[in-house]
């Protein structure tokens, strides 16, 4: 990976931990919105979404989708459905 990928790299990941942690969920905006900012619980989703919007923007901003070969889309995809049999079959295989 070149500087410039590692730090796109970074970019996104950061994006996507501050979008997980940094947001309220539904229900406790509902419960919480008009005490922390003085909005309506539909207002403040409005609000939280075009933020969540932007924060994805921002993150992924330059950076271009990288291109599979079919060989390399089907063994992602053969890792996926078999890390996901194993999950669902409580780590068994």
């Amino acid at each position: 990976m070149t500087t410039t990928e590692k730090l796109h790299f970074n970019r996104m990941f950061d994006a996507l931990k501050k979008i997980e942690k940094g947001y309220l969920s539904a229900s406790k905006m509902k419960k919480m919105s008009e005490k922390l900012w003085g909005l309506g619980f539909h207002e403040a989703l409005e609000m939280s979404y075009q933020n969540l919007q932007s924060e994805a923007s921002a993150g992924t901003a330059h950076i271009k989708k990288v291109r599979l070969t079919k060989k390399e889309n089907f063994e992602l995809m053969d890792k996926s459905i078999n890390a996901a049999i194993k999950h669902n079959n409580g780590g068994k295989h």
